[in-house]
């Protein structure tokens, strides 16, 4: 059910927390987890020493080829969107709930996971009006919205 969803968790918690610890947009640096971080314009140095360096180049030529077309896509939103941390696990939950079910699961799998994102949607607005003080959140929602389907 959640075949997906590895992905696109590891592709937003890396922008975000290379947002959150950098400040800004850039595309040097990626965060995979809290231990660790890549230097993308760096990370086939050690390369260089090794004889049989050939094919481990192309494979971090790709994964910087495929990065930076992420980051063009995703750490634009992610910028204006200036979502918080609480915004950013609510992300975490509605992409969960945007997975695309096999036709042969059941109706109780599907409705539960509509269950779970009207509950996450409901609890996204009671923060919006009662911690954030914000009555049209609408834009809010919209930004958190657009990056949700732009990493699906």
């Amino acid at each position: 059910l959640f075949n997906g969803y590895v992905g696109k968790f590891s592709l937003i918690d890396s922008h975000y927390r290379a947002l959150d610890v950098w400040g800004g947009v850039q595309t040097r640096y990626a965060m995979f987890s809290v231990m660790i971080c890549v230097d993308m314009e760096r990370c086939d140095l050690r390369l260089e020493e090794e004889n049989d360096a050939g094919n481990w180049k192309s494979l971090f030529e790709s994964m910087r080829n495929y990065s930076n077309r992420q980051y063009a896509l995703i750490l634009p939103i992610l910028k204006r969107s200036l979502i918080t941390p609480k915004e950013f696990y609510a992300l975490l939950a509605l992409l969960l709930c945007e997975i695309d079910a096999p036709e042969d699961e059941t109706e109780l799998v599907v409705s539960t996971i509509g269950e779970i994102s009207e509950e996450v949607l409901d609890e996204l607005q009671t923060y919006y009006t009662e911690e954030m003080g914000i009555s049209n959140f609408s834009t809010r929602l919209g930004n958190l919205m657009t990056l949700s389907h732009a990493i699906r």
